[in-house]
């Protein structure tokens, strides 16, 4: 079974692992360090928040989220900013898991999700 936690500033090594492998998928360079996610997602005034999944305590997945907001639409929503699952638990469903407990966990009326 396949479960989704809210990560906590103990899981920062986590979540800058599954950004890096992310951005190495996408041919990207580095990525934020742990010390600048720790202040800017776990710190007084969080700028994101972020949802493990795990498989029993293997962390398999994760999703990185913030407020939105359309002023065409004229409503709040969710900016997924960075999605990932692992290798071994791709195919499973981890992704839709990891999205629609994103819009389960924000508390701000998002009617609609953005992906990037």
């Amino acid at each position: 079974m396949i479960a989704t936690r809210t990560a906590t500033a103990a899981d920062v090594p986590c979540l800058r692992a599954f950004l890096q492998a992310l951005s190495d998928h996408d041919d990207g360079g580095p990525v934020a360090s742990e010390a600048a996610l720790l202040a800017h997602g776990f710190g007084p005034r969080p700028l994101f928040r972020a949802l493990i999944a795990e498989r029993g305590t293997e962390a398999v997945g994760m999703v990185l989220f913030y407020p939105d907001y359309s002023t065409h639409r004229g409503e709040p929503g969710l900016y997924v900013q960075d999605v990932f699952v692992s290798e071994t638990a791709r195919g499973l469903g981890v992704g839709t898991l990891l999205l629609a407990a994103a819009m389960r966990a924000q508390d701000w009326g998002a009617r609609y999700l953005t992906l990037s």
